[in-house]
Parts: structure tokens; sequence; C-alpha cells
């Protein structure tokens, strides 16, 4: 019985470093900003829940979280949509989202953007509540998906 433990568990390191080598640096900088951004911010493992599930941050320290990704993520530049960064992070993601006119939401960004760079607030955690906002809603008017942001 030791022995099977013994395997089991030198199984288990081998399949985490495996998946851990695996890990494309996009990912560990983003793991490693979400740590960052939780001691920054005192967010709850619910308030990193809620934005890993797509959802717009409702509490202030969601909000101040949500701003602190955004800021390391360069998505927020000197309190602004930064088209570049958010283009950059769609980049990212692999999946093949599409509007309802065949574009992928990358080719769509354009537009998504245009709607969404007017939006502002002084307060940097609710302007980036607000975005996602916007985001969202952009991109569900081309049918590419809810809460895509």
């Amino acid at each position: 019985m030791q022995q099977f433990l013994c395997v089991t568990i030198v199984l288990l390191f081998a399949v985490l470093s495996n998946v851990q080598s695996d890990m494309s640096k996009e990912t560990e900088k983003i793991l490693a900003d979400i740590g960052i951004c939780k001691n920054e911010t005192g967010a709850s493992d619910a308030d990193i829940e809620e934005l890993h599930n797509r959802g717009i941050p409702t509490t202030k320290v969601g909000k101040c979280f949500n701003k602190c990704m955004f800021n390391r993520l360069e998505i927020l530049k000197d309190g602004k949509l930064s088209p570049e960064g958010l283009i950059k992070v769609i980049e990212m993601d692999k999946s093949d989202l599409r509007a309802k006119d065949g574009k992928t939401l990358l080719d769509s960004m354009k537009d998504i953007i245009g709607e969404c760079n007017k939006v502002t607030d002084t307060d940097e955690c609710e302007l980036t509540a607000k975005l996602r906002t916007c985001l969202n809603v952009a991109a569900k008017k081309r049918e590419i998906c809810p809460n895509v942001f």
C-alpha cells in the first residue's frame, strides 16, 4: 500500500511538471499577474472566479482587481482603453469566435473598440467595469458571444 502511494505521488508530480512546462509564457505571466493583483487589491477567490467566469465585477475590490489586471495586461493605459493592448490579449485567445457576419472576434475588434473607446470614469476601478460591460454589449450586438470579455 505504501509503495502504491509513493508511485502515485511520483506520477502526480511528473504530470504536474509536464503541465507546467507546457504552459505558454503568456499563461505564466497572466498567472503571475493574478497573484500580484490579488495581493495588491485584497481580492478574494470569489472575486477572481467572477472574472474568470467573465462576470462583470460588482464589488469595489473585484473592480479594482479587474483594473489591476487591465493595467498589467496593458488593456488600460493612462486611464484609457488601449486598443493595441486589447488586441494583443485577444490574439492570445485561440478560440474561433465569429460574429453573425462571419467576422472573427479579432476582425470585429475595430468596430467594438470604436464603440467603447469613449467610455470614461475618473475612478479607474469603475472605468474597467464599464469598459467590460461596453465590450460585452458590443460583442453581443454582433452575436459573437455573451460576456466574451
